[in-house]
């Protein structure tokens, strides 16, 4: 059975949590509904007033009772109704029973500040990454940006739009460049932000990266890539090209290619393991040059995770 749904008209009780968000499926864990890992965010599993969003090719197992107001399966996901599991559907903002929940997922964020809500200024201009607490501007030689609905929000220039309605998480989002700078430089130019992990990562053991992504004109393809490194102080650095060539020990970690568009954001998930006991890591495009002089290659970031 894929899915099975129940309105629920009568005998139901109020739950505590009585706002409504989108919770995403990024099945960061396993197949399980139940454990709040699987979740973005991933503060608990979804409740009766959420609305949740299962992205295409992704499968889900509900074993136990399972709630929220409205669901979005898009493309090829499945949502599996295990034993006796349940999944109850209402826009009443009310439900029967509690949500089950499970045990096994993995230890909290490594990430500081991992949405950039936490600031010292409200940024007022293009390269003030200065305003956002733990994040860096990681090559010096560009300059990743930093927005937030206090006040700047987008670039204002160069065709480069606002990001889509309604971020994926609080009011702080960055901006990163990759492309050709345009006139009168056309050289290779990568942004990346910078942040110092809240504890070094486990040599052999699997970590997973989530984050969102938006383009801030049309659809352009991107690789988004993380990068890693045991000393926190081999960033910034005074660079605009791929952070593996900065000769200071930083390593692509994993990266995933997508196509992000300026009218919804979108979640991305990179799956690695860790080589050594990193300390750092970036943020921004692969390796990868973009041909040509492309000025609509500039995209946001928000809501990121590393667990």
């Amino acid at each position: 059975m894929r899915l099975l749904v129940v309105f629920l008209l009568s005998s139901f009780f109020l739950i505590t949590r009585l706002f409504s968000q989108t919770v995403t499926w990024n099945g960061s864990t396993d197949n399980d509904w139940h454990k709040p890992c699987n979740w973005t965010p991933s503060a608990a599993v979804p409740a009766c007033t959420d609305n949740v969003v299962i992205p295409t090719a992704k499968t889900i197992n509900v074993s136990g009772i399972a709630h929220c107001k409205t669901i979005a399966i898009q493309g090829t996901a499945i949502v599996n109704i295990t034993g006796t599991g349940q999944l109850e559907v209402s826009d009443i903002n009310a439900c029967v029973g509690t949500e089950t929940t499970n045990a096994g997922c993995p230890s909290a964020n490594l990430l500081p500040n991992p949405s950039f809500e936490d600031r010292s200024c409200c940024p007022s201009a293009l390269a003030q990454m200065n305003c956002v607490d733990s994040w860096v501007n990681a090559s010096s030689g560009g300059s990743t940006d930093y927005f937030n609905t206090c006040g700047f929000t987008s670039p204002g220039c160069c065709g480069y739009g606002a990001p889509p309605a309604g971020l994926p998480d609080g009011n702080g989002y960055l901006g990163f460049l990759d492309t050709w700078a345009g006139s009168p430089c056309f050289c290779v130019r990568k942004e990346y932000a910078g942040v110092c992990l809240t504890g070094a990562l486990t040599a052999s053991q699997s970590y997973t990266f989530d984050f969102y992504i938006a383009n801030s004109s049309g659809a352009y393809g991107i690789t988004v890539a993380i990068f890693g490194n045991t000393n926190c102080a081999n960033m910034p650095n005074a660079a605009t090209t791929c952070p593996t060539s900065w000769g200071s020990g930083w390593v692509e970690l994993g990266s995933v290619a997508m196509t992000p568009n300026n009218t919804a954001w979108q979640m991305g998930t990179i799956g690695f393991t860790a080589a050594s006991a990193y300390t750092a890591i970036i943020v921004g495009a692969n390796c990868t040059t973009a041909f040509g002089p492309q000025a609509q290659r500039y995209f946001y970031l928000d809501n990121l995770a590393l667990y």
